[in-house]
């Protein structure tokens, strides 16, 4: 499973490029989030190649997500994607987006590709299995320095995210990053906590969590700190925290 992914993701992630270097059309949702010539023609190759590879396991799209089946029963083993993870950093022409891949089993993640297509860095793990960064081994940060390195979104830093971080009693340097690159940088110890205090979609999430796992790392739930689930009637993933270590939390741990 493991290569052929990296592959699909790749050849995503050319699709994107290919757009991302003329003009390309916008289009708002109903949900009013953007989508792009590049989203549908990532989608379309990630569909072809997960239909082709394997053809028996369920694919939930965020780009065909109305063709779904929304009553909460999904196989034990389902495929979740977003093909273009970070649209709107894809339009300000940031570089920072990313090709999402999460394979579940169970309903937690299972394996997670995440491919970033301007640096062409592929990041790839899942629980108990280790993880990489283009093909070499990565690990979360345990050896934490007194001033905390936060990443999170420069479009979706809010409030609530704000007073989350400020109950911690830690210093802290806030960085804003795009898309799932926040939670590769927690899992190759380039950061030691990335706090998302809002609703989040799982696609956004699954393959990423996988990443971070993989890594020795953690991403919970902000409040229950149990382990994220996926395969949820609303596809709704809750407030969260990518961490290297519970400990980080301090007395906000459980």
């Amino acid at each position: 499973m493991k290569e052929i992914l990296n592959q699909i993701a790749r050849e995503a992630g050319a699709a994107i490029l290919k757009v991302y270097a003329q003009d390309f059309n916008i289009v708002m949702k109903a949900d009013k989030s953007p989508v792009t010539d590049a989203d549908h023609a990532a989608n379309e190759i990630i569909l072809q190649g997960l239909a082709k590879h394997f053809p028996d396991v369920t694919v939930i799209s965020e780009e065909c997500v109305e063709s779904h089946d929304h009553s909460g029963n999904l196989p034990d083993k389902f495929f979740i994607i977003d093909p273009l993870d970070g649209t709107k950093e894809f339009i300000k022409k940031n570089d920072e987006f990313t090709v999402n891949i999460g394979y579940i089993e169970n309903g937690y993640p299972k394996w997670g590709v995440v491919y970033v297509p301007v640096t062409d860095t592929l990041y790839c793990g899942g629980q108990g299995l280790g993880a990489e960064k283009n093909n070499q081994k990565i690990n979360v940060n345990h050896n934490l320095t007194k001033v905390l390195k936060v990443v999170g979104s420069r479009t979706h830093l809010n409030q609530e995210t704000e007073d989350f971080l400020a109950k911690w009693n830690r210093e802290y340097e806030f960085h804003g990053v795009g898309s799932s690159v926040k939670f590769c940088m927690v899992a190759d110890g380039s950061a030691d906590v990335y706090p998302r205090i809002g609703p989040i979609k799982e696609w956004d999430t699954a393959a990423a969590q996988a990443v971070v796992e993989g890594a020795g790392g953690l991403v919970v739930d902000a409040y229950s700190f149990e382990r994220l689930l996926y395969g949820k009637k609303s596809l709704l993933s809750p407030s969260f925290v990518c961490i290297s270590s519970l400990e980080v939390l301090g007395n906000l741990g459980p």
